[in-house]
């Protein structure tokens, strides 16, 4: 009997463990999503990326309270700019709100060439942490939600949406456009709505889904190492947008030739909440009541 009630309350304590949910207060200013983070004690800005890495910038490195191993790594920005050669730092604490991260963090740090480092941020937390818990985005509360277990936050299981990770832990998700469907790459360092590549713009345009409102020319998108160089580009309004059985109407969306994925922005928090069910790979969009 007392090996009974003690295995109970071993399994009900992690029970409660995997509903414990972290709170992380964040601002969102030009569409892009700010929290505040402790990185070893010393407190910073920095921006919230769904399809970045763990970064930090090099005037943020330059304090020196990280450890280098000699670990370096090429990677490539949201807009295909590639930097070779950049270093690995580990540092021992991270905090954002309630959530402390018990192990070690590795940041890619940035050096001076980077366009990220010009802004007024401290680095960026990326798909490295996010994709360990179950996470919220929650604009009513202006705060990001992280649990072990999306359970915590009473979800409609109707509401999920299948979710499907790449080897370097961005999230696709596929959306309905009235006639057909599409496969975006939920990114919430777009600050735009909906961006449609440039094929699946002319796919989506073949079946009437969509409709133009004002084609220009110029350089309007920037990753962490750069802006893309000067293209054709064309505003659009789509009559519906389905987010599983959640429908939007009359929305705008914007083409590019310069992203490998039509992405879905960070401009979905207008609209409702979303949550990224990394552990068991489900998408779940709850729109406002009004």
């Amino acid at each position: 009997m007392k090996k009974f009630v003690l295995g109970l309350l071993l399994l009900l304590a992690g029970s409660v463990r995997a509903h414990e949910i972290f709170e992380v207060p964040y601002t969102m200013l030009n569409g892009h999503i700010y929290v505040t983070a402790m990185v070893n004690g010393i407190e910073g800005r920095y921006v919230v990326d769904t399809a970045g890495a763990m970064l930090m910038t090099h005037r943020r490195a330059k304090e020196g309270d990280g450890s280098d191993e000699g670990k370096t790594i090429s990677i490539t920005d949201g807009v295909g700019n590639i930097m070779d050669s950049i270093r690995i730092m580990v540092f021992n604490s991270l905090k954002l709100g309630t959530l402390h991260v018990p192990d070690r963090s590795e940041f890619v740090t940035l050096d001076e060439r980077a366009f990220l480092d010009t802004l007024d941020i401290d680095g960026m937390i990326g798909r490295e942490l996010l994709s360990k818990y179950a996470v919220k985005f929650d604009p009513e509360r202006g705060k990001i939600l992280f649990s072990e277990s999306a359970d915590a936050y009473g979800l409609n299981e109707a509401d999920a949406i299948p979710m499907r990770l790449d080897e370097e832990g961005n999230v696709f998700i596929d959306i309905g456009l009235r006639q057909g469907s599409e496969t975006v790459m939920f990114d919430t360092g777009c600050p735009d709505l909906l961006i449609l590549k440039k094929d699946s713009y002319g796919r989506i345009t073949d079946i009437s889904a969509l409709e133009v409102v004002e084609t220009s020319c110029g350089s309007r998108f920037a990753g962490a190492f750069g802006p893309v160089e000067e293209e054709e580009w064309h505003e659009v309004k789509i009559a519906e947008l389905a987010l599983g059985y959640n429908k939007l109407t009359d929305v705008t969306a914007e083409t590019s030739s310069g992203h490998k994925w039509s992405l879905l922005g960070s401009s979905i928090l207008e609209y409702g909440a979303v949550v990224l069910d990394y552990p068991s790979r489900k998408f779940y969009f709850e729109p406002k009541e009004n």
